[in-house]
């Protein structure tokens, strides 16, 4: 680890230093990771300290959501309600780039910093590293991109070291240049119909 920069390769191998960054996330840090779309500022998602940090790194008002990762549809069967609706588009278009608004499931158990609303934004990685670090860590994570607000999203270590290279209790995780790919797609599944919030690199009609 560079300790100077705070940064940790993240390399083919996933299992190296995979501990490190599940010891990060439980000491409350925040760690910048790539995910299929960009990198992303990733933290304990039941950790407010956590979650507000995120908040304070991007400049993001509060009144805005930060999204979650997910391991799969049982995980977030356990923070959202995971209607017939929603239950379709998981199972044929997750793993990958879209991202689900669903209703909090009652109690919440999560940071409730992380929305202000009765939903919640949830993903299902298709990247290796998130799926990986989600397993390991066993919780839901946060999956915001790795940008200040208003700027553009970041597709490489070298950029998150720019930005964020000396910020305090920020990792972050280096896996270099990634495909610049777009958003995901926002599909709100909170009501009985759907509504296409956001149209990213994955198609669906409504």
């Amino acid at each position: 680890m560079d300790q100077k920069l705070n940064r940790l390769k993240i390399t083919a191998d996933l299992d190296e230093n995979i501990n490190y960054f599940i010891q990060s996330l439980k000491k409350g840090k925040v760690i910048i990771a790539p995910t299929e779309t960009c990198y992303a500022l990733v933290c304990d998602a039941s950790n407010e300290r956590a979650v507000d940090l995120i908040f304070k790194l991007k400049g993001r008002d509060a009144t805005k959501g930060i999204s979650i990762f997910c391991e799969n549809d049982k995980m977030a069967a356990k923070y959202a309600v995971v209607g017939k609706t929603a239950s379709k588009l998981i199972n044929k278009y997750l793993p990958g780039p879209l991202t689900l608004i669903l209703k909090k499931r009652s109690p919440f158990n999560l940071a409730k910093n992380l929305s202000k609303t009765n939903t919640i934004a949830i993903r299902i990685s298709s990247n290796k590293f998130i799926a990986k670090l989600i397993k390991a860590y066993g919780k839901p994570l946060t999956a915001t991109s790795a940008n200040l607000s208003g700027k553009p999203e970041i597709y490489s270590g070298k950029e998150a070291l720019k930005i964020f290279g000396n910020k305090k209790g920020v990792l972050i995780g280096d896996a270099g240049m990634i495909a610049k790919t777009p958003p995901t797609t926002i599909v709100d599944c909170s009501n009985y119909k759907i509504r296409i919030l956001r149209v990213g690199k994955l198609k669906i009609r409504d």
